[in-house]
């Protein structure tokens, strides 16, 4: 049974070959996926990180830059890839007797894209199904996400070995912190109020008791090869493909957190995507976003009241659960009564009864995406942002800490207040 997984999941979902600049009677343990994109020679610099980082010892790990562009793509950057796969593949020469190899895949100069679907997701997922082939154990082998603009902490290959050895691994993120060495004063304190932003909503989601408080950060994700095939692989989408693919593991597994294994992705500024990291700080830098302020954390006090009626072991009608979104809090039940939710929640009540799993289901209805509109609907309509102080004494005394030490400069508070909530939700 277990030998047929591989060969039905790539029969299904492996659309197009994109064979590994090594052997084919090459295998590995662990495979870093590394998606590049006009990214010479920067992208230089994380792959000299995992060089540099400490070496494992009993496992055989495959650093995958998968260099891509679509037929549509300018000639600077096919250009431009060309330049990497010329590097990546000097490199591959040196590390091909270490237990940590460096290997390429071309979807840019033999195999561009398509560009309906060219993108970071589709990069990400050819890295991986292809990395499954070569897995020694298909099943308990691990994919693992990373970006080219990242660097890695020194224990990051060995934490993935032990993840690997001891930990029965499934899924998982590492640890992240964005880079802030060398930026201007209004670079720094946006990249550290979007990283504060993004923290304090998973923060208030572990808070509220929502199973999806893991940061979905794609260059953080961690699965086992069986995982990733249990989920249908990693999707195509151009932005967000690693919420939508965290969400899909999170339906049947936990996604746990590496501590040992750190991440440092760049704050640089882009608009290769339309939202994430790069376009926030652009918005940021040009005054269309104020850097100053966050959510109000009382929004999770509300979600928090909503998942205590919803994930119950009892069955309510949708009546009755409309009946008490309305004494909960008006954005709850704007949400939950719009036309699209509100039918989707009667078709969900009127498939499901009482037992063993009926908290499993309820908990995959009320997913990542549902519980990020009902946290926006209630923001945008009821509780906008307000002050980052002001927001975190809140939330301080909501889960019964000290806030943190207060700094009459503005970056270094900042930074203050990121090391404190990053131990809250690391």
């Amino acid at each position: 049974m277990q030998n047929e997984i591989l060969p039905r999941y790539l029969r299904k979902y492996r659309k197009i070959e994109h064979p590994l600049g090594m052997g084919n009677n090459d295998r590995f343990d662990i495979a870093i996926i590394v998606p590049i994109k006009n990214e010479h020679p920067h992208f230089q610099e994380t792959i000299l990180s995992l060089l540099e980082a400490d070496s494992p010892g009993l496992t055989k790990i495959a650093v995958i830059g998968v260099v891509n562009n679509s037929t549509e793509d300018t000639d600077d950057i096919k250009e431009n890839n060309r330049q990497s796969l010329l590097w990546l593949k000097t490199v591959a020469e040196k590390t091909a007797h270490r237990r940590m190899r460096i290997t390429w895949i071309d979807a840019a100069l033999q195999n561009p894209l398509d560009p309906k679907d060219a993108g970071v997701g589709l990069a990400r997922k050819i890295g991986m199904d292809e990395a499954l082939t070569r897995l020694s154990d298909p099943l308990k082998g691990l994919l693992v996400c990373l970006d080219a603009d990242c660097t890695v902490n020194k224990e990051y290959l060995t934490s993935l070995e032990t993840e690997y050895l001891f930990g029965g691994f499934k899924a998982g993120v590492a640890r992240f912190e964005h880079r802030t060495e060398e930026l201007a004063d209004d670079h720094l304190r946006a990249i550290l109020s979007y990283e504060l932003y993004i923290r304090l909503y998973a923060a208030g989601a572990l808070y509220a008791g929502s199973h999806y408080s893991y940061l979905p950060v794609g260059s953080t994700i961690i699965t086992s090869g069986a995982v990733y095939m249990q989920a249908e692989g990693m999707n195509k989408r151009k932005a967000a493909e690693d919420f939508y693919f965290l969400e899909k593991v999170a339906k049947f597994t936990p996604v746990k957190i590496v501590y040992e294994a750190v991440v440092y992705p760049s704050a640089r500024i882009s608009r290769r995507v339309p939202f994430g990291t790069g376009p926030a700080v652009d918005d940021m830098l040009k005054g269309k976003r104020n850097p100053d302020m966050i959510y109000n954390p009382k929004i999770f006090d509300y979600l928090s009241d909503w998942l205590k009626v919803f994930m119950t072991p009892t069955l309510l009608s949708k009546e009755e659960y409309l009946e008490a979104a309305k004494g909960i809090h008006p954005g709850v039940y704007d949400y939950l009564s719009t036309p699209v939710i509100s039918r989707e929640l009667g078709n969900f009540l009127a498939h499901s009864k009482p037992g063993e799993y009926l908290t499993i289901r309820k908990r995959n209805w009320f997913d990542a995406l549902k519980t990020l509109r009902m946290v926006h609907t209630i923001r945008d309509g009821y509780l906008p942002d307000i002050p980052i102080d002001d927001a975190l004494k809140k939330f301080a005394v909501m889960i019964g800490v000290i806030h943190p030490e207060h700094s009459p400069d503005k970056s270094k508070r900042l930074q203050k207040q990121l090391e404190w909530i990053r131990v809250i939700k690391p």
